[in-house]
């Protein structure tokens, strides 16, 4: 009988040692596991066209955007467009451009406007297809735990210099294939909240990345927006042009956003 008490738990604990000691494995070897796999990724990709149609859940009515990012080499392009209203056709546009040195935006009624290093920072955010460009840097493992069949490092951030923000407070990665499968950050207001990422598909090489990201305010569950990726173009061959700030800027007047919408217009 004592036999029989004494065999479950000694085959925990044995499991939690074999665990721990993986773990510790997979800890000295993660790093170099990302390099290996997208250290090879970065250098294969010179440019990128990835469309997005982004979803905010509100509760007079939900907001649909879509969202276009350009990325070669350092630069980096983000056109926005959201719908402002019900009506078909009014929607509201929003360029953030990179240009290898200084970050503009351009909106309606403003023109163009340089951005501050803060500001920069928040909307470097947005490179996500880089999301692990921060492991080896500000990245801590701190666990293992399965997710659906997914066996997942649970991997912690911790900020650096006050302007180095960091995407995520933890992210869960799938041990085998390397990919984000679940992550918690903080929004606005200092809300907790979470990601859950789907709809994995295969990109160039091995690359593989979530079509499907449904985010939820941590504390009552209740959903924020779903982003969902309608293309990915990999070195088709973006224009320069795109990245330069030039005289073809023009400054957005009001009837611009009702584009669309009355006889005669565009």
């Amino acid at each position: 009988m004592r036999y029989n008490l004494l065999l479950p738990v000694l085959t925990t604990t044995l499991a939690a040692l074999t665990a721990t000691h993986v773990l510790a494995q997979d800890i000295s070897q993660l790093a170099q596991k990302f390099q290996d796999r997208y250290g090879k990724l970065e250098r294969q990709i010179k440019d990128m066209t990835m469309v997005q149609e982004i979803t905010l859940v509100s509760k007079d009515g939900n907001i649909i955007s879509d969202a276009t990012y350009c990325y070669k080499g350092d630069k980096f392009r983000l056109d926005t467009k959201v719908n402002a209203s019900q009506e078909k056709g009014m929607k509201m546009e929003t360029t953030i451009l990179f240009d290898g040195t200084d970050m503009w935006m351009i909106a309606p009624f403003m023109g163009k406007k340089k951005l501050s290093e803060k500001d920069q920072a928040k909307y470097q955010k947005d490179r996500s297809w880089k999301w692990w460009a921060d492991l080896v840097k500000n990245g801590k493992i701190t666990g293992t735990e399965k997710i659906g069949d997914r066996n997942c490092y649970i991997i912690e951030y911790v900020s650096g210099q006050k302007e180095d923000q960091v995407p995520f407070d933890r992210i869960w990665i799938d041990a085998d294939n390397l990919v984000q499968v679940k992550a918690e950050m903080t929004v606005e207001k200092k809300k907790k909240a979470f990601a859950l990422y789907s709809d994995f598909r295969k990109v160039i090489g091995n690359w593989v990345m979530p079509f499907k990201t449904e985010l939820f305010y941590e504390k009552d569950k209740q959903p924020i927006s779903t982003i969902i990726v309608k293309s990915v173009d990999i070195n088709k061959g973006v224009d320069d042009a795109l990245f330069v700030i030039g005289k073809s800027e023009k400054k957005a007047g009001f009837k611009d956003m009702f584009k669309g919408m009355v006889p005669g217009g565009e």
